[in-house]
């Protein structure tokens, strides 16, 4: 659970978080860090509200889905529709995005929500178009990717996560005094203009600036006068401090307290809230405990998983030990098959390795010998070459041309040698152009065949679902099934029947790699004994236990 308690964006315990409408959850301070302002392309594009986290997704599947989905149509129905349904009228606008990102997410505590009523439990997501009210700032989630959207309020439009604060204290109260205070120390949040090596704690917050100062760095880079007079400082302790008895009041009506919740848009609101009236609105201790019957729900079919989980995982914490003991069986197999064979192979074993010797020498006599000549023709090479380079440094013009011309043929024939004789290529590979033939083990000597395929273990039925069907007609059929627990060296199964009768024998009735047979033109009032076995290509199983068929009379 520590993990759950960690703000994604600083990896420490929660403090004073914020909750996104993408579900996720950031501290105050990380939130405040991370607010951008938003670009005039921003500000030019139609907007819409998402109070319901399905639509993210439907969003991210709509991106997924298509790459040239230009826009979006969004019908929506005036709010006096629902007084005078004859005169409603439903006016659309269209969506388009020239460069979406992950996901686009505003925060819903803006006015104007659709009065579309839904009167499912899990609400329907209200479309809202663009209002007077301009987006501002935005953040991205570092944890999914989408953008949130907020007005000039800020973070202060995002709700606070009380639940994981409650959550942290309780956690964090569990610890000792001396893991507290040292917890404390190391949560405390540095002033952001402070030195590294003379950081001291934040005392106060610029909310415009989005800036945490110390009190001496306030006082010499934030003074209270000229531009800066407007600016509106946040007590650091008052921000960072977690109360949860805090009274939740109304979005729209910031004096009355929140005593409904609307199940359509998932906002706590008061009863003089007119946009939520063809909303399903109940009592938001009636909403609470309707949600946490749900997760509770969900919560037990979790449980049950990961029940079957625990037990798996002690199962197979015990496979090891299984494997080792059954690999010292199968080596001690292995070694008695081997040591039968050790006496024969020895011989062949010693005639072998001379082999190799004598291939080995005969190699090495064939480089040796190549390698002699090639020296031998390189000296020579090297030593005309020399004596080549000393004639052309003979000034006497009557003396070179007397010896030019044969020192040109000769130096044509060296040449030539190079290309005919003294190829660049070993005479022989240093690898050996033989393999040890190891098949058929016992009945070669000179082969060798490991057998890795044993016969199967026996299947057995499946009791509830083997049964007789009765119908119409004079015959009766019936249907067998059975199952077994290594299936993966099994190439088929073999179904016999004995139909009870004297003197009578099992009779073959299903060859096949399935397991569930149906068997037509039983008798009526007879008795059927059914065996079945498995088989692969090392050979058969044993028979499986019977099992009876009683077809009614």
């Amino acid at each position: 659970m520590d993990l759950e308690l960690r703000c994604p964006s600083c990896k420490e315990y929660y403090r004073s978080p914020v909750y996104l409408p993408c579900t996720h959850s950031l501290c105050y301070t990380c939130a405040l860090t991370s607010i951008q302002t938003t670009n005039e392309h921003h500000h030019n594009q139609s907007t819409l509200d998402i109070s319901s986290t399905s639509f993210a997704s439907d969003l991210d599947k709509l991106s997924l889905t298509s790459d040239n989905d230009s826009g979006v149509l969004i019908n929506r129905h005036s709010p006096s529709s629902s007084s005078s349904s004859s005169s409603s009228s439903s006016s659309s606008s269209s969506i388009s995005s020239s460069s979406r990102p992950s996901s686009l997410l505003l925060p819903p505590a803006l006015p104007e929500i659709s009065s579309t009523s839904s009167s499912s439990f899990l609400p329907t997501t209200p479309i809202r178009h663009q209002t007077n009210k301009s987006y501002t700032t935005c953040l991205q989630c570092p944890v999914c990717s989408k953008i949130i959207f907020m007005d000039i309020s800020g973070i202060k439009s995002l709700p606070k996560n009380r639940l994981i604060a409650d959550i942290v204290n309780r956690y964090l109260g569990e610890k000792s005094s001396e893991q507290q205070q040292q917890h404390q120390q190391q949560q405390t949040p540095k002033c952001q203009l402070c030195r590294p090596s003379e950081e001291r704690p934040i005392t106060r917050i610029c909310e415009q600036c989005r800036i945490g100062y110390c009190d001496q760095c306030r006082e010499q880079y934030h003074p209270m006068r000229g531009p800066y007079s407007k600016h509106n400082f946040l007590d650091a302790l008052q921000q960072f401090s977690n109360n949860s008895n805090e009274k939740i009041f109304c979005h729209e009506h910031t004096n009355r307290l929140a005593t409904s919740y609307c199940l359509h848009c998932r906002l706590e609101c008061c009863q003089q809230c007119l946009i939520h009236t063809n909303h399903d609105i109940v009592p938001i201790h009636q909403a609470s405990k309707l949600y946490k019957t749900q997760l509770s729900s969900q919560l037990q079919c979790l449980s049950e998983k990961a029940k079957y989980g625990a037990e798996f995982l002690a199962k197979l914490k015990l496979y090891p030990d299984y494997i080792k003991k059954n690999g010292e069986i199968f080596e001690k197999n292995l070694i008695k098959d081997i040591d039968k064979l050790i006496l024969t192979l020895e011989n062949k074993k010693q005639e072998l390795l001379t082999y190799i010797h004598k291939e080995i020498e005969r190699k090495i006599s064939l480089i040796h010998q190549q390698y002699s000549t090639y020296n031998a023709h390189i000296q020579r090479t090297t030593g005309f070459l020399q004596f080549s380079i000393e004639a052309l440094k003979e000034s006497d013009p009557y003396s070179y041309l007397q010896v030019c011309h044969g020192l040109n043929s000769k130096c044509s024939s060296i040449y030539g040698s190079f290309s005919d004789e003294y190829e660049c290529k070993a005479h022989t590979s240093y690898e050996f152009d033989f393999t040890f033939n190891t098949e058929c083990l016992y009945r070669e000597i000179h082969r060798l065949q490991f057998q890795q395929i044993k016969p199967p273990l026996s299947p057995r039925f499946i009791a509830e679902q083997c049964l007789c069907h009765d119908e119409q007609s004079s015959t009766i059929s019936g249907t067998l099934a059975w199952s077994m627990r290594d299936v993966g060296a099994i190439q088929g199964f073999i179904l016999e029947l004995d139909d009870g009768t004297f003197a009578s024998e099992f009779r073959e009735v299903y060859d096949g790699t399935e397991t569930m047979c149906a068997v037509d033109g039983l008798l009526p009032s007879n008795v059927y004994t059914a065996r079945v076995k498995a088989y692969n290509q090392a050979g058969e199983s044993a028979y499986s236990e019977c099992i009876t068929l009683h077809s009614s009379s």
